[in-house]
């Protein structure tokens, strides 16, 4: 009799412990999502009218971010080629056979390791460059009130986006309107 009730309020212990109920439905987890400077364009022309843009500062906007994706389109086709591609891990617990352990890499395999990595380097470089100057010109675009309140429209988009809300993230607001942010900054799935 004592340990039938020892074993039922351990039971109950582990469940307020936080054991995981089998009857409850599996909660899907979210990745976060990185906010992207480039965002800051669709964002702002997305909330015109709370930012009481003219059409005149909308339509510069809308320039600014065209030359932006087309400055940046050629470099991130060259960003998605010059990635090494991903190394497929085995499956904790599979019981695979192990795999050799790889010779070292030849003097021209490094040489060519180092010219890919800075060449990416290079290319991700001239992408922020041009995301910063772009940012730049249409920030002398809005008068103060318009800069603050943009900046108070990105920091919350920014959290949204961090939180995993799919609300208002990188594919809506996307530099390219394609779904880019596959593999990007840590990216690994697209927002479903």
């Amino acid at each position: 009799m004592t340990f039938a009730g020892a074993t039922t309020a351990l039971a109950a212990q582990g469940d307020r412990r936080g054991s995981a109920d089998p009857s409850a439905p599996v909660r899907p987890t979210i990745d976060p999502v990185l906010w992207e400077p480039e965002q800051i364009f669709p964002l702002a022309l997305s909330h015109a009218s709370d930012l009481k843009l003219t059409d005149e500062q909308r339509a510069q906007i809308e320039t600014i971010n065209s030359k932006l994706r087309a400055s940046n389109a050629p470099l991130f086709i060259s960003i998605d080629t010059l990635k090494p591609a991903r190394v497929q891990l085995p499956q904790p617990g599979s019981s695979s056979a192990p795999t050799p352990i790889p010779p070292p890499p030849t003097s021209e395999e490094i040489a060519e390791v180092v010219a890919r990595r800075h060449a990416l380097g290079e290319a991700r470089a001239r992408v922020h460059e041009n995301i910063r100057l772009s940012r730049d010109q249409m920030t002398q675009l809005l008068s103060a009130e318009q800069q603050t309140k943009l900046a108070s429209l990105e920091d919350s988009a920014r959290s949204t986006a961090e939180r995993g809300d799919r609300g208002g993230t990188t594919t809506e607001h996307n530099l390219t309107g394609s779904q880019r942010n596959t593999g990007r900054r840590g990216q690994g799935r697209p927002p479903t």
